[in-house]
């Protein structure tokens, strides 16, 4: 089951689509270039060798405490019970003040989310009986929206779409200059693509593993509650995006 789930880390479409960062700002994405850094200048052919770079983040969701004891108690044992609890809360007071962290704090959140996700899965299989015991609650940080599913693969859904949005995020924090490396874009840009390119990865990939394995596991019927970010069709787009992205930080260093 871990293993099926690992797998998406290694899943790549056969092409890339590669757009424009104006594009990209049609779509309200953060932009990574600092305001103050100049951007064209006399007698030159091209505007910059610094082109701007966005990363489209939608929204991040996070999840609410949710009673995961009383529902559970005669299920299974107090030790997983507990454990269960004791991880989402970890998760949810790493979660409240994300859009205000650093990268470090991204990967504290994304090192409880991939704890918690092994718990959760296990919860999923049919000999448990637990896939339908607990109301799973989540919530967006833009405007409190919350969303209620009874369905264990509604919150594996949900931790899954969170490491995407995750990072995404990470990816762009990464390329935006820190107020001491303004004036040397070049140099932070070369020494963070590696790792921006990588988190673009592991979030196409996130995305591309819930279309296909996780959704088909959840009833239509179940699928029909779900918000509009975690439809089909709105994952598998954010997937190509970020597979864009990357084709986009591809072809500027090719270019510089």
């Amino acid at each position: 089951m871990i293993s099926n789930f690992c797998l998406f880390w290694v899943q790549l479409l056969g092409c890339v689509v590669i757009q424009t960062s104006s594009s990209l700002a049609k779509m309200g994405c953060a932009a990574s270039i600092p305001k103050n850094c100049k951007v064209g200048g006399k007698g030159r052919k091209h505007h910059s060798i610094i082109e701007e770079i966005a990363v489209f983040v939608p929204t991040i969701r996070i999840p609410v405490d949710s009673d995961v004891v009383h529902p559970l108690r005669v299920l299974v044992s107090k030790e997983l019970v507990d454990r269960l609890s004791k991880l989402c809360a970890h998760v949810i007071s790493l979660a409240e003040g994300i859009y205000h962290g650093d990268v470090s704090a991204i990967s504290e959140l994304q090192h409880a989310l991939e704890e918690y996700l092994p718990v959760v899965l296990g919860s999923t299989m049919k000999e448990s009986y637990l896939e339908a015991s607990v109301e799973f609650r989540w919530k967006t940080l833009d405007d409190e929206q919350e969303c209620c599913v009874s369905s264990a693969w509604y919150e594996v859904l949900s931790v899954v779409h969170m490491l995407a949005m995750l990072a995404l995020f990470e990816a762009n924090l990464m390329l935006i200059p820190k107020n001491d490396q303004v004036g040397s874009e070049m140099k932070v840009f070369e020494d963070v693509k590696k790792d921006v390119i990588d988190s673009l990865l592991k979030a196409s990939g996130c995305l591309d593993y819930s279309v296909h394995r996780i959704l088909a596991q959840i009833p239509a019927q179940v699928k029909k509650s779900f918000p509009c970010y975690l439809q089909e069709g709105m994952l598998e787009a954010i997937s190509i995006q970020a597979l864009a992205q990357c084709g986009n930080i591809a072809w500027i260093s090719f270019r510089v």
